[in-house]
């Protein structure tokens, strides 16, 4: 019986999915497991690259829609009571036996709809928070999410692409009533290394997140505190651009488009409005200072 859907978007990665492989190999065919690796239209598609495990289905889009739809689709295509994320630089620490912690943790928290797993990076080590603190957001590196949650909240903002979609996830699980924890017995690496992506990669990233957290705000934030959030979260992003250092007046051109492309869709936002209670919203930012 397959538990688990181990959800992996990836665009143009296949020369560094080999490290993906070799990290997660002790789930390689495992009974409880099934892998859905999502090709986001990759301009250089290679299968050739990706090992023939029983438990692996290559889905190949048609055309870029970004991580938010592309792990719509293999939620949709699996089944499995439980849904990881990983990125596809990402791989497990140990062997198969965490998966018995997530379904025991599952058990344990029936309020919960995501578990965030102990992410390490090459720049940060390991966390120390308890067991089921409850944080603010998941990162979709490496985390769980409980199926039914998922179908409660109707998947991801597939308009959204990429960028702070996690974030999106996160406050539609709470304004549904699923909390988001920590679950630091499962532990992944994450191996991101931001100076090895290109400068194109940044500028998308600036670009994506930022419009995306300014939606975001339309989406999800008690009316009284739109127009502020939405003014000093723009600002927060071109203070980034410049405090940042790095190709100063292109970052700024990229923020500043990216808040017309947030104007060119906020109609659509309206339509996918579910805002929280301001006692949900003043709960919410009050777990970033519990987590610092």
């Amino acid at each position: 019986m397959t538990l688990f859907d181990i959800i992996v978007p990836t665009y143009n990665r296949y020369a560094q999915l080999s490290d993906f492989f070799k990290g997660n190999e002790s789930l390689a065919n495992y009974p409880t497991v099934h892998f859905w690796l999502v090709d986001d239209c990759s301009t250089n598609f290679n299968p050739s690259s990706v090992p023939d495990w029983k438990n692996l289905t290559l889905i190949r889009l048609e055309r870029n829609h970004g991580q938010a739809f592309a792990r719509n689709v293999a939620i949709a295509r699996g089944a499995a009571p439980y849904l990881i994320s990983l990125d596809d630089d990402a791989w497990f620490e140990g062997g198969p036996s965490f998966l018995d912690d997530i379904v025991s943790a599952f058990t344990e928290y029936s309020d919960t709809g995501c578990f965030m797993f102990n992410v390490a990076t090459p720049a940060a080590g390991y966390s120390n928070l308890p067991r089921g603190a409850e944080i603010p957001i998941s990162i979709a590196c490496g985390c769980s999410w409980r199926r039914s949650a998922v179908a409660d909240i109707g998947g991801f903002n597939g308009f959204l692409h990429s960028g702070a979609e996690e974030t999106d996830n996160t406050l539609k699980l709470l304004g549904s009533g699923w909390k988001t924890r920590q679950l630091n017995s499962v532990r992944v690496f994450h191996n991101f290394v931001h100076q090895k992506r290109t400068v194109q990669w940044y500028f998308n990233v600036r670009h994506n997140t930022t419009r995306n957290d300014l939606l975001i705000v339309i989406m999800y934030y008690p009316l009284p505190y739109v127009p502020v959030f939405v003014a000093g979260k723009y600002l927060s992003h071109l203070l980034f651009a410049i405090k940042n250092r790095l190709k100063v007046p292109a970052t700024l051109w990229h923020t500043t488009t990216a808040f017309l492309d947030f104007l060119w869709m906020t109609p659509q936002a309206l339509r996918h409005r579910r805002p929280l209670t301001i006692k949900q919203f003043k709960h919410w930012r009050s777990l970033f200072l519990l987590n610092k």
